[in-house]
């Protein structure tokens, strides 16, 4: 783990296209509420969708 904070934490993984280079993971903590998601968590997945547009190579979009 690299670093945790309010909405979740950030882990350094190994790229598996480029396998000398690393990426970091955002896993966003959610807590279920009988309400639905809370708002903070879908803010923090609307940044990080605006990112996705951009093309910089810090920015690993997530394709199957």
């Amino acid at each position: 783990m690299v670093g945790t904070g309010a909405h979740g934490s950030v882990y350094k993984a190994r790229d598996i296209r480029d396998r000398s280079g690393f990426v970091a993971l955002k896993r966003i903590k959610m807590k279920l509420t009988g309400e639905g998601v809370p708002l903070t968590a879908l803010r923090e997945i609307a940044v990080l969708k605006q990112l996705d547009k951009f093309e910089h190579p810090n920015i690993v979009r997530y394709s199957l």
